[in-house]
């Protein structure tokens, strides 16, 4: 091994992939530096075998393992409104996992060709889902794993999910991984406009022998047909304890840049870690920008499914339904064209904290019983895309339930909110825009 990591106690780590590979490798090499680290991973089984492992070596290490499928949106958005409900900080998302040449072309869940689904829309969604953490967490970062491939690759707008073309598996591979380091480009180039306490760094692991190279290619094939792991290969090659060292490095090290490239020394394939050249392919910013508003598109293509909520201070029943047409909670108290609905628990905890009324804030599992759109109040304003999950609707939401079991935010961050409403007030904008 070439990389040391730094000592990370006290910070926590989001690693996707963390069972095998260079995400096992990750993981393990943060626990043994003190980090905390979530576990997400497809398999929980596998998650668990990995855990146990890791506990091996660092005994004692805060290990978590959660289920993420990236290639449902559906897996993306429950595990990141399972982060948002922690109410911690994270330190570090790792966007380590994916899926490598499939023998055939496969859709994910929600219809994306499965490696630009698994590899870049499952996880530009997860980070901008987790951006409000982040944002609130001194010093984090988002780290992406790319790859060598994407050298090769191209961006094909007009085709994104390989439809109409002849279908490449090969080059399916480098699109989605082009699209992986144009992820981190750009989401610096967003952090530094912004002004944001955040740091995006790209890696790739060069030639590095994992399951990723046979994973992909098993799909699809009988248990008796399966393709063994690659142990020697043609080129130069290494194992994961050196192919995870330019995610780490990028993840943890006091010396990575922002939306700087890290992989291997030696020609680019195996070595030691040091600053990679970003390839001709993906030196465009102005494609990365483009990609990320054609990610945002798909991803809003694909209705979120909830649970929804909604925080009021109105005192509501099982059945009981909330419909536009009647004095708003907030702002002026304008009659309201909308109702809103949330899918995050956090997102329902201020509309139950801000709204107007003299009782205590509740909390309600609604249903919609109509077509919903994004809240514009609040889409891509302060974050990227629709990262707290909020809509509107002109038809009632039906209450299914309510949630007692919530915890308000501390007395200095509603104050904070409250502070900045005023001062929304005093400039003449109203909190909600309807």
């Amino acid at each position: 091994m070439f990389y040391t990591v730094p000592p990370q106690n006290g910070r926590r780590f989001i690693v996707t992939g963390a069972n095998s590979g260079t995400g096992r490798e990750a993981a393990r090499r943060l626990a043994l530096a003190g980090a905390e680290v979530v576990l997400a991973v497809r398999s929980l089984e596998k998650g668990e075998v990995a855990k146990a492992a890791i506990l091996q070596e660092a005994p004692g290490a805060a290990l978590d393992v959660r289920h993420l499928d990236l290639a449902a949106l559906a897996s993306v958005r429950e595990f990141a409104a399972g982060v948002v409900a922690d109410g911690r900080p994270v330190d570090v998302l790792v966007n380590n996992a994916g899926v490598m040449i499939p023998p055939r072309r496969f859709e994910t869940a929600d219809g994306f060709e499965l490696q630009l689904g698994t590899n870049f829309i499952g996880p530009y969604v997860l980070t901008t889902l987790l951006l409000p953490v982040l944002l609130r967490t001194p010093g984090a970062r988002v780290a992406t794993m790319s790859s060598m491939v994407a050298n090769f690759g191209t961006i094909d707008f007009d085709d994104l999910n390989w439809v109409s073309r002849r279908y490449s598996a090969m080059f399916a591979y480098a699109q989605s991984k082009l699209a992986d380091l144009m992820l981190g480009r750009h989401l610096a180039e967003v952090a530094k406009e912004k002004g944001w306490d955040l740091l995006s760094t790209i890696a790739h692991p060069g030639y590095t022998r994992t399951n990723l190279q046979t994973a992909g290619r098993n799909l699809g094939r009988d248990a008796s047909d399966q393709l063994p792991p690659v142990r020697r290969t043609i080129m130069p090659s290494q194992t994961p304890e050196i192919g995870a060292e330019p995610l780490l490095f990028a993840a943890t090290s006091p010396d990575a840049k922002q939306g700087a490239y890290y992989g291997p020394s030696r020609l680019g394939v195996v070595g030691p870690t040091h600053e990679a050249t970003i390839p001709r392919s993906g030196r465009s910013l102005d494609v990365a920008a483009r990609l990320w508003d054609a990610a945002e598109e798909l991803e809003f293509g694909v209705e979120d499914a909830g649970p929804f909520f909604h925080g009021t201070k109105v005192d509501l029943g099982v059945g009981d339904t909330l419909a536009p047409g009647f004095s708003s909670n907030f702002g002026e108290g304008k009659q309201a064209n909308f109702v809103y609905l949330t899918g995050t628990l956090d997102a329902a905890i201020w509309g139950a904290e801000l709204a107007q009324g003299d009782g205590p804030g509740r909390i309600y599992r609604v249903e919609p019983t109509g077509p919903i759109e994004n809240d514009p109040n609040l889409t891509n304003v302060r974050f990227p895309g629709n990262a707290t999950r909020s809509y509107r609707t002109r038809e009632p939401l039906r209450v299914v339930d309510e949630v007692t079991d919530w915890k308000g935010h501390a007395p200095e961050v509603l104050q904070d909110m409250l502070d900045g409403i005023a001062k929304m007030a005093e400039q003449g904008v109203e909190a909600i825009n309807d």
